[in-house]
Parts: C-alpha cells; sequence; structure tokens
C-alpha cells in the first residue's frame, strides 16, 4: 500500500503546474546569479569550485524553506479540507502507509525541485563568459561530482530536516497556516543570525 499511495503523490505532483514553476525558478535564480559573478568568491577563486557549490548549497538550504512549506505541507492538509483523509483510511491502507507515502512523495517532488540548482549552475558558469558578464578565468571545469557531494551531503540533510518539522506540523495542528508562519520565522532567524554573525566578525577584525 505504501508504494500505491507514493505513486500516487508522484504523478499527482508531476501534473502540476507549481513543480515545474518551482523547478524553473530555482533553475534561472542560480543561473542569473553564476553568470554575473554573484557567488561570494575571492579573485583567486573560481565561482564553480567545490567550495562554492558547497557554501551555495548550505545556503540554499535556508533559503529554500519557502518552497519547502509549501510543498511539504500539501498533501495532509489537501486531505484535511476536502475530508478525504477518513475516507482513504476506511479503506484497507495501513495508517503508516499513508503517512510515509505522502511524506516520501512529497519530499521526492522537493528535491526533483532543488536538483534544478545544478543545471542552473552549470548553464551560469557557461553564458557568463559568453554574453561578457563575468571574466572568464573566473571559472573552472564542472564536474557532476562536484555538484552532487555538496547537493547529498549539505543540501538534502537540510531539506530532510524541514520537510520532517513541517510535515509533523501539519499533521499535528491540521492548520495550513502555521507552515508559513514558521517558515517565515525561520527564515528570519537566519536573515538575524547571518547579520550578527557579520557585525561579530567586523567587530572582532577591529581588535584583531
Amino acid at each position: 500500500m505504501f508504494w500505491t499511495v507514493f505513486s500516487f503523490e508522484l504523478n499527482y505532483r508531476l501534473r502540476r503546474p507549481a513543480t515545474y514553476i518551482y523547478f524553473f525558478t530555482i533553475l534561472l535564480l542560480v543561473t542569473l546569479i553564476i553568470a554575473n559573478g554573484g557567488s561570494p568568491a575571492s579573485e583567486k577563486v573560481h565561482h564553480n569550485s567545490p567550495a562554492m557549490i558547497g557554501s551555495f548549497f548550505s545556503t540554499m538550504g535556508i533559503l529554500s524553506i519557502l518552497i519547502c512549506s509549501a510543498v511539504m505541507g500539501v498533501p495532509l492538509y489537501r486531505d484535511l479540507e476536502h475530508n478525504t483523509k477518513e475516507y482513504l483510511l476506511s479503506s484497507p491502507i495501513r495508517k503508516s502507509a499513508y503517512f510515509w507515502g505522502r511524506f516520501w512523495g512529497s519530499f521526492a517532488i522537493l528535491v526533483f525541485i532543488c536538483l534544478g540548482a545544478i543545471p542552473g549552475f552549470m548553464i551560469g558558469s557557461w553564458i557568463g563568459p559568453l554574453f561578457d558578464w563575468a571574466k572568464p578565468e573566473r571559472y573552472g571545469p564542472n564536474h557532476l561530482v562536484y555538484y552532487l557531494w555538496p547537493f547529498v551531503t549539505l543540501l538534502l540533510p537540510s531539506l530532510f530536516f524541514s520537510s520532517c518539522l513541517f510535515f509533523g506540523l501539519v499533521s499535528w495542528f491540521r492548520n495550513n497556516r502555521i507552515l508559513y508562519t514558521v517558515s517565515i520565522m525561520l527564515f528570519i532567524l537566519y536573515l538575524l543570525s547571518d547579520f550578527w554573525c557579520a557585525i561579530s566578525k567586523a567587530g572582532f577584525g577591529r581588535f584583531a
């Protein structure tokens, strides 16, 4: 029964335009950032170096909170809103198969959406020098392993944590508004912590 619910969730999401809108939005934004040399790389570091890719994916794990809340909060709330949860659970479907099928189906779609950052990075490193938006020497060779390793080790755990948080909030509170409230609060806390770290570094730099 798990695979039935899982495949249903996948097929449902792959038919929704929002899935591809999110994917191409991430692809386009990353392409423009890298093509214009928007990474924090110093003059001696390539914009698409493994260190910069890892740093970018670490930041992306926080910035993708809003997308994560929209994707992971939908499946259970959709059943609650249309009163289909009781109908589904009255059929020979175990509760664990229902919940985990919804969760992993939605999480697979979330991973697919965030995978748009990898071709965005590669395309940006190609068209940047092509349109003279950045110097060619600021880009190095593109190796797929440079992208897959930080995606799996840095971005994927962050997405999994956020997915568990938002999926659990919907199942517990049965209210979709709590998702957006928590996601905005987390995003603001990230901005404040980043701002505080920048101030701390500047203050320590003065006394160094």
